[in-house]
């Protein structure tokens, strides 16, 4: 089953380990059981650094 989240820019997500991230970017998030897959609105796959910054 695949889960797919969209983040808007600013917004906060939880990941399955319980980090809290803020989204630099609005993006899109796929998620399997096995993988996190994270895509740009125009569809190009990128890391999830390139997304997502760690809130400490």
């Amino acid at each position: 089953m695949t889960i797919v989240i969209t983040c808007f820019r600013d917004a906060i997500h939880v990941d399955k380990f319980g980090n809290r991230y803020r989204a630099k970017t609005t993006c899109i998030i796929k998620q399997t059981p096995f993988a996190e897959r994270y895509y740009l609105t125009n569809g190009m796959q990128v890391s999830k650094s390139t997304c997502l910054e760690k809130i400490k």
